[in-house]
């Protein structure tokens, strides 16, 4: 299990700031909430595609976005919230 704290607004309204969510390793897909490291750093981002590239973005539309994102930089799906 993995645990985390939301830092920032990316996920906004889904998730809010301090907010504490859940993950765990599964089979992820479009759709999905993830906590991956991206650049030495932990995101919560909704998985949007899976091909031909893993593409990564936040529910606020002003938040970065993730293209080409490898398989081995997702650490875990949201199970909870």
């Amino acid at each position: 299990m993995i645990i985390r704290r939301v830092v920032g607004n990316s996920m906004l309204p889904t998730l809010k700031p301090g907010k504490i969510v859940l993950a765990r390793k599964k089979i992820f897909g479009p759709g999905d909430v993830v906590i991956a490291r991206i650049d030495g750093m932990e995101v919560i981002k909704r998985v949007q595609a899976l091909e031909p590239r893993i593409i990564l973005e936040g529910d606020n539309p002003s938040s970065a976005h993730y293209q080409d994102v490898s398989k081995t930089s997702i650490q875990g799906v949201l199970i909870w919230p």
